[in-house]
């Protein structure tokens, strides 16, 4: 008998070849590691959009989102690896799930909506189903007569569909590789995959942003609340426009005019408006707190704290790190009293 365990065909040679591989090619060609970059951030912040209250902080009503970010990231190791057939079905999955998001959030019941379903006593719908019960929502309807969305969302779910039953040899691991059916970099097969993941992900964002279209409204939150902005609702001004790169300009209208006439939208935006600027003195003690937390929870301590936050400052201005180190010796001084300099474990009190 061999030594080996089994005469695979995807041998870890050839993997961690095409791996390699993979990551020279986006070397060569860093305008493409940015689009990959671009719509892996863009589906991991709508994670944020989706309503958290105290009372849901632990429903699983997120899980459908979060679920399509784990997915997401499956699809991008099995791309790097040129499984690239299995990279579209875990693709499949991520369209499933953002679509799930919103057809279990599509109003403020979300985490009782989604019990059934999350805990395996209830199917997951059918596209049918979901895209029936989508149209009825709030702008959904005038969206897709604007733009055929559901045209769009059929066709890509067709071609999801085609890979993941393999239907015929085009859709198939050696139809994306045209070499041979064991793991090598393709180019084409590297395209086909973006081509793919940019179109699920740009549904994705479709349907968060015009369930959730406060998505794109841009607001003081660090203004208001530092850095402890509230979970759920809100994206920062970054991440909108992060998220709106895989959006038309006329996409992002449509969105963004909805958004200055939905009640909900207005309501929360005058609720945030309303409320006064953090004050200097705040925000330092909403950041020592916050630091000491940390620094008493890590098993490295305050050496520890410092060793990682330290890097962040290197390209900032002098002004900006002369603040981090007033604030690293206020820390620091605090740790030591608390015993807590090398250690995770602060003594109160002392």
């Amino acid at each position: 008998m061999s030594d080996a365990f089994l005469p695979l065909i995807h041998s870890r040679v050839s993997i961690d070849q095409t791996y390699t591989d993979s990551l020279a090619y986006f070397k060569e060609n860093p305008k493409l590691k940015e689009q990959v970059w671009d719509i892996y951030w863009s589906l991991h912040y709508l994670w944020d959009v989706v309503p958290q209250t105290v009372e849901t902080m632990f429903s699983p009503h997120t899980f459908p989102a979060m679920e399509a970010n784990n997915e997401f990231d499956a699809s991008v190791a099995l791309l790097l690896e040129g499984f690239y057939r299995q990279s579209i079905v875990s693709l499949r999955s991520v369209l499933e799930l953002s679509l799930l998001s919103v057809f279990y959030n599509q109003d403020d019941n979300g985490h009782d909506n989604i019990q059934a379903w999350a805990h395996g006593a209830e199917n997951t719908p059918f596209m049918k189903t979901i895209k029936k019960e989508l149209g009825l929502l709030p702008y959904f309807s005038e969206f897709d007569t604007k733009f055929t969305f559901f045209d769009g969302l059929d066709e890509i779910y067709g071609i999801l569909n085609d890979f993941t039953h393999i239907k015929g040899h085009r859709h198939s691991a050696r139809g994306l590789a045209r070499r041979s059916n064991t793991n090598n970099f393709d180019k084409s097969a590297f395209a086909r995959w973006l081509y793919l993941a940019k179109r699920v992900v740009k549904v994705a964002v479709i349907i968060h942003g015009l369930r959730f279209p406060l998505m794109l409204k841009v607001l003081p939150l660090e203004d208001k609340f530092g850095f402890d902005i509230p979970s759920g609702f809100f994206l920062s001004e970054s991440q909108i426009d992060q998220v709106k790169k895989s959006l038309t300009k006329e996409e992002i209208a449509f969105i963004e005019e909805k958004a200055e006439h939905d009640d909900y939208t207005i309501a929360v935006t005058n609720d945030i408006l309303s409320r006064p600027d953090m004050t200097k003195a705040e925000l330092r003690k909403q950041s020592l707190d916050f630091n000491k937390s940390m620094i008493s929870h890590s098993p490295t301590g305050f050496k520890g704290w410092y060793e990682s936050h330290s890097g962040f400052y290197k390209d900032s201005s002098q002004e900006v790190r002369d603040s981090f180190e007033k604030e690293a010796a206020v820390l620091k001084r605090w740790a030591k009293r608390n015993k807590c300099l090398e250690s995770h474990i602060a003594q109160e009190g002392i």
